[in-house]
């Protein structure tokens, strides 16, 4: 029994590192994709981003992991950026013998742009992380599920962030929903952050993602992706701006 449970837990650990937009990706044993990376254009703006996580004691699940994603306004002349988000978080992920639901991470999240005066936003929080697996055969789907219980604390100049971006935050990947004849296929990626109060569509924001990988060369398979946003705080900065983005670019590592 304790081998057979030894193995469910090992084939649980190996789902974990392939869920949701969190853990894409090829992964090693300390070094580990922890969200999408990704460089995408729009008519007035590049969006970049990448993210991983590193085990930090061997044979525990105990990850330290960092996302940095910005807004580049690379038409303008001095090409600035308008804001610059960094995201750390250090947790704990504790597997399960549930195939439905591999693991959860239970830790610290932080959010700041590290910037000072009225346009410096920073907000610390306590996350749960709800990893679900709900693959069949011709069609993998990864779904996730981040709740922010407890609020540690907000920046003094978002002290009312909690009125437009709420306590949860839902990812999907579903892959291969249409397949052209060459067998490569388009795979859909959806996020919705709740809003005031954890209404689903009181403020808060979605984000849409297509990506259609190239599996050309052994060692560099890019990934064409579009994605639309709408709604608050694609940045921390314009937590509480609505905006309304198309853009399209490449996936790495995908």
């Amino acid at each position: 029994k304790a081998e057979n449970l030894a193995t469910q837990q090992q084939q649980a650990e190996r789902k974990t590192r392939k869920t949701s937009e969190n853990t894409l990706g090829t992964q090693s044993d300390v070094f580990s994709l922890h969200k999408l990376n990704y460089a995408i254009i729009g008519d007035d703006d590049l969006m970049l981003q990448y993210g991983f996580k590193y085990r930090a004691l061997e044979g525990k699940q105990l990850y330290a992991a960092f996302t940095n994603y910005m807004i580049w306004e690379i038409y303008k002349d001095s090409i600035p950026v308008y804001d610059n988000n960094f995201n750390p978080e250090l947790f704990y992920r504790f597997t399960t013998e549930y195939k439905w639901m591999p693991a959860l991470d239970a830790g610290y999240w932080h959010t700041s742009n590290g910037q000072a005066g009225p346009t410096g936003r920073s907000w610390d929080q306590l996350i749960t992380r709800l990893l679900f697996d709900h693959t069949t055969n011709t069609r993998p789907t990864l779904l996730s599920m981040e709740i922010f219980p407890i609020t540690l604390s907000e920046g003094e100049f978002n002290e009312d962030i909690s009125d437009d971006l709420g306590w949860w935050n839902f990812n999907m990947s579903v892959k291969n929903i249409f397949k052209d004849p060459s067998g490569q296929g388009l795979d859909l990626g959806f996020n919705m952050w709740s809003g005031d109060h954890g209404m689903p569509f009181d403020k808060g924001n979605y984000k849409v993602n297509l990506l259609y990988p190239f599996r050309l060369w052994p060692n560099f398979n890019p990934t064409l992706m579009v994605q639309y946003f709408n709604g608050y705080g694609e940045v921390i900065r314009d937590y509480n701006v609505k905006t309304d983005k198309f853009r399209f670019g490449l996936a790495l590592y995908y």
